[in-house]
C-alpha cells in the first residue's frame, strides 16, 4: 500500500512541477524584453537544478544501516514532505506580491494601461526624463503589441488539452516527457552516487 501511495504522490508531484516549469517559461515569454530573455532561460533551468542538488542535502539525517531504514517512520517523511511547503511558500508569494498577470496576458485582453504599469515596473528609468522614459514605455508596448500572439496568450488549460487545433501538441509532448521518465533517467540520478561505489568497488574487486 505505501508502495503505490509513493507512486501516487510521485505522479502529482510530477504533475504540478511540469506545469509549474512550462507556466513560468510562458509568464516569463510575456514579461521579459526580448534582449535578455534568453538570459532568464537559462536561468530558470538552472535555478531547477540547483533546487534538485538541494533537496540531496536533507538525505543526510537518513539512516546508513539497513535495520535503521526499517524501523524509521519519521525522517523520510520530513523529506518527503519538502516540496508540499515549497509549494505552500509559493502559493503566499503569488498571493501577496505578485498578483499582477503577465504584460502579454494584459495586452492580449486589450488592458494596455495594466501592460504600461508592469512595463515600468521591468524597465528602469536610469537617466531618462519622465517624458523621455513614457515615450520609450509607449513604444515598447506599441512593439508589444504588434508581435504578442494574442491567441496564444488566452488559451484555457482545457483547449490546450481537448481543444482540436492544440491537443495533438499537447499530448505528444506529455507523451514525450513520459517516455522520457520511463527511460530510468530518474533512478539514475537518484541512485548515481551508490551506483558509482558499486561499479568502484566492482572495479577494484
Amino acid at each position: 500500500m505505501h508502495v503505490w501511495t509513493l507512486c501516487l504522490g510521485r505522479l502529482l508531484y510530477g504533475f504540478a512541477a511540469g506545469h509549474l516549469n512550462i507556466i513560468m517559461a510562458k509568464s516569463i515569454n510575456e514579461t521579459i524584453p526580448a534582449s535578455v530573455r534568453g538570459q532568464f532561460g537559462i536561468a530558470t533551468n538552472a535555478y531547477l537544478r540547483v533546487g534538485i542538488m538541494l533537496i540531496f542535502f536533507p538525505g543526510i539525517i537518513l539512516p546508513d544501516e539497513p535495520q535503521e531504514m526499517v524501523d524509521d517512520n519519521i525522517r523520510w517523511r520530513i523529506i518527503f514532505s519538502v516540496p508540499f511547503w515549497v509549494a505552500i511558500l509559493q502559493i503566499l508569494c503569488w498571493l501577496l506580491f505578485v498578483r499582477q498577470e503577465p504584460i502579454g496576458f494584459n495586452i492580449a485582453n486589450n488592458n494596455d494601461e495594466g501592460a504600461k504599469d508592469l512595463l515600468k515596473r521591468v524597465y528602469k528609468q536610469g537617466e531618462l526624463t519622465d517624458e523621455e522614459f513614457e515615450k520609450a514605455i509607449s513604444n515598447q508596448l506599441s512593439h508589444l503589441n504588434r508581435t504578442t500572439s494574442k491567441e496564444s496568450s488566452l488559451v484555457t488549460f482545457n483547449q490546450a488539452v481537448c481543444g482540436p487545433k492544440y491537443r495533438k501538441a499537447t499530448w505528444v509532448c506529455c507523451i514525450l516527457n513520459f517516455m522520457n521518465q520511463q527511460s530510468g533517467i530518474g533512478i539514475v540520478t537518484v541512485y548515481a552516487t551508490r551506483l558509482l561505489i558499486i561499479i568502484k568497488e566492482q572495479t577494484e574487486g
